[in-house]
């Protein structure tokens, strides 16, 4: 009766797996010997709500603080950096801003003495809260590193 049972619920996942696998929204391939799953949203029928409660345990808003210059909400945010002392934020073209995890303008991250355009906005970053450092990816593939208070 057991194994009845095994054979019964192996029966019915892998029903319900090919059910999902016949929809002509979702394609399966290989990259680099891994499976890769792409979907053509615009054939997606069904849709439900996800709450932020079921895929993160904590979540926290943070009111970024900027004095009368600089305003973030004029820019546009490409990527957004955490860690647990510091934000990075990466607006679109620009250089990048750095603030305290309570939400508290430290400084712009730019390079010193550059004139070159490509080099005033990052790619990606790294902080390293250890040390006070940033390390800024720039466009122009340089690694940049920020030490946090140096000011120079």
């Amino acid at each position: 009766m057991e194994q009845l049972n095994k054979l019964i619920f192996l029966s019915l996942i892998i029903v319900c797996i090919s059910a999902c696998y016949n929809n002509s929204a979702v394609k399966t391939s290989k990259i680099n010997g891994q499976d890769f799953i792409s979907c053509n949203i615009d054939k997606i029928k069904e849709t439900f709500n996800l709450n932020l409660s079921d895929i993160a345990e904590y979540s926290e808003v943070v009111i970024l603080k900027n004095d009368s210059v600089l305003k973030v909400e004029d820019y546009q945010i490409e990527r957004v950096v955490v860690s647990d002392k510091y934000i990075v934020v990466m607006p679109r073209l620009t250089p990048a801003l750095l603030y305290t995890r309570k939400g508290k303008f430290i400084k712009k991250l730019t390079p010193f003495g550059s004139s070159n355009s490509e080099e005033l906005y990052g790619i990606h970053a790294q902080i390293d809260d250890e040390r006070d450092m940033v390390y800024l990816l720039v466009c122009g593939l340089k690694l940049l590193r920020f030490n946090v208070y140096d000011f120079n």
